[in-house]
């Protein structure tokens, strides 16, 4: 949840910048709801951009993170793990503003419930909460 921002920031401004970018997700065991609608958001952004997004994994992996949230029907997927090019890039996870870090919070959830199926309620409710307290912070 804490690296959703700085991890959707950095492949926003590569994808954007006309790279091609694509998420291993090999190594995750679990995906909490923030970073699943940072997915969304990175594959909606990704495109409109002059790079491109996409997420290796695989079905099991799929499956295991992306399919309650009904991600894996959205996602453009790689099949193989693209070689590195160029140095690898260590994200610095920043600590970001309080209303910054509530937006972001509010957009992911919000595009998650957007996607429909069993866990949308709660994605909306999440979200309508978190709109509250953004009303609050204002």
């Amino acid at each position: 949840m804490h690296a959703s921002p700085t991890v959707q920031n950095f492949i926003c401004s590569t994808v954007e910048g006309g790279a091609d970018v694509v998420l291993d997700l090999s190594a995750c065991e679990y995906l909490d709801s923030t970073f699943l609608g940072c997915l969304l958001i990175l594959q909606q952004r990704g495109s409109c951009a002059t790079g491109s997004f996409a997420v290796h994994a695989s079905e099991l992996e799929r499956h295991k993170l992306l399919y309650k949230a009904r991600l894996e029907h959205v996602l453009t997927f790689a099949d193989d793990c693209p070689a590195w090019i160029g140095d690898s890039v260590a994200l610095k996870i920043s600590d970001v503003e309080r209303t910054e870090f509530c937006q972001h919070l509010l957009e992911t959830h919000q595009r998650l419930a957007e996607l429909g199926g069993p866990a949308a309620p709660k994605f909306r409710a999440i979200a309508t909460q978190l709109a509250k307290e953004l009303g609050d912070i204002s």
